[in-house]
């Protein structure tokens, strides 16, 4: 049996990154569905929809500022999730290769 420290985690970061990557897509597809089911409800050439634009507008607008916030943290956040629980101990068994977590001391 030998004790080591965990080390960097890409399995972390590769689950991270996957989550994170879809995000901006879900964002989309929402944004989409929500714009197209907008304009379904509102009347052509109906002139009295100047709350419902403005309530359509501030939506896209929110929707694009999330989007743009999760792609420019994409890369930092899955390079730091990997760092996470790297100081832990691991013990790993020299014959087969088995690694696990020593149980916490009370």
């Amino acid at each position: 049996m030998a004790a080591n420290k965990r080390g960097y985690s890409f399995a972390n970061m590769f689950k991270t990154l996957e989550w994170m990557g879809l995000l901006p897509l879900i964002l989309v597809l929402v944004g989409t569905i929500g714009a197209f089911s907008f304009m379904m409800h509102v009347e052509v050439g109906g002139g009295g929809n100047s709350i419902e634009g403005e309530v359509f507008g501030g939506l896209v607008t929110f929707i694009g500022v999330i989007r743009g916030i999760s792609i420019f943290t994409y890369l930092p956040v899955n390079i730091l999730v990997g760092f996470i629980g790297r100081n832990e101990i691991v013990n790993g068994c020299m014959n087969c290769g088995f690694k696990w977590r020593p149980a916490k001391r009370k």
